[in-house]
């Protein structure tokens, strides 16, 4: 296994983000997303201490996920594997439409209102969507 199929580096903020199977994985406010590496056009590490990670999407009107992180150098570490793994594109080279590749689950946890309720169970919830 090489550095571009995983990662053992994994950074946490408000937002957690992993490297894994040719995809960064984030999770943030209840949805976690797979971004594969082809998505992805570029990494930036910038901020206070570098403790910034911004993960740019490819195409025509780029979204952008942005990242917090307590670490710095850990910032820096994740980006140089994420910077291997991504595609070699031609400068010219037409974009595919990276937020089309992105595949979400919204992770929803029904829980206060079943104990106002009386209940006695927990109902976890996942939902697929494609972001």
């Amino acid at each position: 296994m090489n550095s571009t199929e995983t990662s053992s580096l994994i950074l946490h903020g408000r937002r957690s983000v992993r490297l894994r199977d040719g995809a960064v994985l984030l999770a943030a406010d209840g949805v976690r997303r797979r971004i594969p590496v082809a998505a992805i056009e570029r990494i930036d590490v910038h901020g206070p201490k570098g403790r910034r990670l911004t993960v740019v999407l490819t195409g025509d009107e780029p979204v952008v996920y942005d990242l917090r992180c307590r670490s710095g150098p850990a910032v820096h570490e994740f980006a140089k594997v994420v910077r291997r793994a991504l595609p070699v594109r031609d400068a010219d080279e037409p974009r595919q439409d990276g937020a089309g590749l992105v595949f979400g689950a919204v992770l929803f946890l029904l829980l206060g209102p079943l104990l106002l309720a009386g209940v006695s169970f927990v109902v976890v919830g996942v939902a697929a969507l494609v972001f």
